[in-house]
């Protein structure tokens, strides 16, 4: 998922042949209205600090950019827009977009740009959702990194520092192309000027989204200057807000053998997350639309805001690429693309039409292909896929025949064949294992077919990783545009910018490690034996009530700028922090990142890291969003053999998981807050969070158990659960009978009689200091006082089988290694 600052450089240029009297590219313009927007909210400070002068006889932005043109020779460019289209109103252009950014629930907001601005923290946007007021947390206001993502009580409110880095930054531009990365840097921790929990970047962003828009109708004569004074009361049809979000993506992904699977399976993944990239990139460029106007990208889908007269061009472009599509993957792959008109007033509610729009794509999902028309492409969405062949020329990945794809022996097999398409995702998969940059080339033509480049290239775009930066472009005719992954520090290495996505991959002997591998690194060495079930896990997990997050969630200021932030922060934590958090915890060897962005992540790994990864995401994702108690995400894990059928054991993650969110709830909420969901499946089990960690801390207790008795104690402890069952009852009604733990006692009497028959073995001191049954005890204790006297029953512990899944588990790490469990 490469952010909106990806897209194909446009020509910022004048005409070819043309001197400084040409009439200018209306790209050109865009790019310079999109610029402007940025700098816009950048004067108050400028005012203060006396840079520029409101008594001046030259405009505020004017002058901004006499001083931008002494900081960095980029802005020179610029010059001539001022002298030849004094006709236009850019400043009451960007002014009219910035009110509108920021009207919501009804209410019109009135601001001008004074010198008495200041520039504060930004509060966090999660925090306070579904009317959750109770804490105020802050960013600290530091250029992004993912050490700072996090929002806490206080926060020094100075700005200077950050400025002054900033602007020092700024002298390093060697592109404009750099100028929204850079500002995303800086001003996503400070708050907009219209509300506390909208960082400046987003208001920024979506300015010039929108003051782009109003150029466009004003060039075609829609819109005059006198309709800015008024604009934010008219019904006009105005805008459009487009979504493309790409279906087919499951079964795409996981329909291979699971023998060989890990060496496309990741390149599978990012084929389809950079195939909306893609597209994303195209329908910008056939509307002549720059970055800023592409809303949101993640997850394999993206929003954009466009001008209402592009409708047109956006229906055509809708046809060449499901053509494109249908031609390259005959119709596995399916990318819906709808749109729903924006008027003004629209603004006030802005997230109502963010779902309206999502609502008719799920709709048209339903009915897919038939934009292409039914009677003109009959055979092309119905006829065969292709005219079959012989046994040996089918590929043993896809099952696709030669007559469809060029069919070539496997590297590993000689007597078994791969097509060049699934070859192609092998070599993509390689290629991302030790990326550290991904490379967008534009004007892209190639003669190579049967890869997956190929709907790329048919779109006039080619995209590759890399582990190391050249220092010279390939091609002058196809821009290349690197981007640093994961690391803001992009120009350091002068690159365009910065995008977040999980590319690292596990490694073997210098090649993708095979899920086999994996397997094996579920295992420990103890006393020189091999300890551990030699098994994978699968987890998939998602936020719980997406909708209703960006709808009831944000309350009445649901302003365009305010859904914008929400969706990045979401991309910013499920893109970009997941990275983080498994290199800190060293799990990069261990954990196979399917995918991650947007709002859902799907990860096959050793099992122990895997159970561990679960509860730490979730913990820091707690944080994350200021414990806001209804931002929540519910997860599905499950243990297979690492020869278990992919697709089938990715088909029962899936179930995992809506059980988790569909389980029954003894929870009560209120009319005005989401469903309870906030849950893990676990081992066929369904747990709330609290449960998971306290399954964790039995089976810890259980496996110093199994070290000094044997496996067979796991079974004595599974029949203490019958013992437990009616305190754990209680303790949810309120009630407390001690005796009752005396009758659980009772059924662990032969484990408390082994601890006193251990102190005659000569068992090592510190073993014997322990009491295992107290502990097992204790814990049980602990869980009724849990549910005593949380004041939420939300955090209550209701499921009995946290014994049984905590013995699962147990035995899982406890049992031993044979030779037949590598057998073929």
């Amino acid at each position: 998922m490469i952010d909106p600052r990806s897209v194909a450089k446009v020509d910022v240029h004048f005409i070819k042949g043309g001197g400084r009297k040409q009439k200018m590219e209306p790209l050109s313009i865009k790019n310079f209205i999109q610029t402007a927007s940025f700098f816009y909210y950048l004067q108050p400070y400028f005012l203060q600090k006396k840079i520029i002068h409101a008594s001046d006889s030259t405009s505020l932005l004017e002058q901004t950019f006499q001083y931008l043109r002494q900081k960095n020779s980029i802005f020179e460019q610029y010059e001539s827009i001022f002298q030849q289209e004094r006709s236009v109103p850019f400043e009451k252009i960007i002014y009219t977009a910035s009110e509108l950014n920021t009207t919501a629930g009804g209410k019109v907001s009135e601001f001008k740009i004074n010198k008495e601005i200041q520039y504060k923290p930004l509060q966090s946007v999660f925090s306070s959702l579904f009317g959750q007021e109770h804490r105020s947390l802050f960013y600290p206001l530091k250029p992004l990194s993912f050490e700072n993502i996090f929002p806490v009580q206080k926060v020094e409110q100075r700005v200077d520092v950050l400025m002054e880095q900033f602007l020092n930054e700024l002298k390093t531009l060697t592109s404009d192309q750099q100028i929204i990365s850079l500002m995303e840097k800086y001003f996503c921790s400070v708050s907009s000027f219209q509300s506390r929990e909208i960082s400046l970047y987003d208001e920024m962003k979506t300015t010039a989204a929108i003051s782009i828009s109003f150029y466009d109708q004003i060039k075609n004569g829609d819109l005059t200057e006198t309709d800015l004074n008024r604009f934010q009361h008219t019904d006009k049809p105005s805008f459009i807000l487009i979504q493309g979000d790409v279906s087919g993506i499951q079964s795409f992904i996981f329909n291979i053998p699971s023998k060989g699977a890990a060496k496309s399976l990741k390149g599978r993944s990012v084929y389809v997350s950079l195939l909306s990239e893609v597209i994303a990139r195209y329908i910008l460029r056939e509307l002549s639309l720059p970055f800023s106007n592409l809303l949101y990208n993640g997850g394999g889908n993206f929003f954009i805001l466009a001008p209402y007269e592009s409708k047109t061009q956006f229906e055509q472009a809708r046809l060449r690429v499901l053509k494109t599509l249908m031609k390259v993957h005959k119709g596995e792959i399916y990318f819906a693309l709808e749109s729903v008109v924006l008027k003004p007033t629209d603004f006030h509610h802005f997230a109502d039409k963010w779902q309206e729009v999502i609502n008719k794509t799920n709709q048209l999902k339903k009915r897919k292909w038939s934009e292409l028309g039914l009677e003109s492409s009959y055979e092309r969405i119905f006829g065969p896929l292709d005219q079959g062949s012989h046994e040996e020329n089918v590929c043993k990945v896809c099952g696709s025949f030669a007559s469809r794809y060029s069919v070539i022996p496997s590297e590993d097999e000689e007597d078994k064949y791969i097509c060049t398409l699934c070859h192609s995702f092998v070599e993509l998969t390689n290629e991302l294992k030790n990326a550290n940059y991904i490379v967008f080339q534009s004007n892209w033509s190639s003669d190579k077919k049967k890869v997956y480049q190929e709907i790329f290239h048919d779109l006039g775009y080619h995209i590759s990783f890399h582990q190391k930066k050249r220092a010279t472009l390939q091609s002058n005719e196809n821009e290349e545009f690197w981007y640093k992954l994961n690391d803001t520090n992009f120009l350091a290495d002068q690159c365009t910018g910065f995008h977040f996505g999980a590319y690292q991959l596990p490694t073997s002997k210098g090649n993708v490690a095979t899920f086999e591998d994996l397997s094996k690194r579920s295992i420990e060495i103890k006393n020189e034996e091999q300890i551990g079930d030699p098994k994978i896990a699968h987890i998939k997990l998602d936020v719980d009530n997406l909708g209703s997050l960006f709808g009831m969630g944000i309350g009445k200021e649901r302003s365009i700028a305010k859904i914008s932030a929400l969706s990045r922060m979401l991309h910013l934590y499920f893109g970009g922090y997941i990275n983080y958090l498994i290199q800190e915890k060293r799990w990069t060897n261990e954990l196979y990142v399917v995918f991650s962005g947007g709002d859902d992540t799907y990860i096959v790994g050793s099992w122990p890291k895997v159970f561990d990864f679960a509860k730490e995401f979730y913990s820091k994702f707690q944080e994350f969003t200021g414990y806001n108690p209804f931002v929540t995400f519910s997860a599905g894990i499950n243990v297979f053999h690492y020869t278990y059928p992919i697709i089938r054991a990715a088909e029962i993650t899936e179930s995992s998981l809506d059980h988790a969110k569909s389980g029954e709830s003894k929870e009560t909420q209120s009319d005005h807050l989401p469903p309870s969901k906030n849950k893990i499946s676990f081992l066929g089990e369904v747990f709330n969070w609290d449960e998971y960690e306290k399954v964790k801390s039995i089976k810890e207790i259980l496996y110093k158990m199994v070290q000094r008795y044997g496996r067979n104690v796991l079974f004595k402890v599974e029949k203490s659960t019958h013992g437990f069952k009616n305190i754990l009852h209680d303790s949810l009604e309120g009630r407390f009978r001690h005796v009752k733990f005396w009758r659980l006692a009772y059924y662990l009497r032969e484990i408390k009689e082994d601890y006193r028959k251990a102190e005659k073995k000569g068992f090592p001191e510190h073993m014997l200091q322990e009491d295992l049954a107290d502990q097992l005890i204790e814990q049980y204790r602990n869980i009724v006082i849990h549910n005593l006297f949380k004041p939420r029953n939300k955090d209550k512990i209701y499921q009995i089988m946290i014994i049984p899944a905590a013995v699962k588990w147990a035995e899982l790490a406890t049992r031993k290694v044979k030779k037949e469990d590598y057998d073929e």
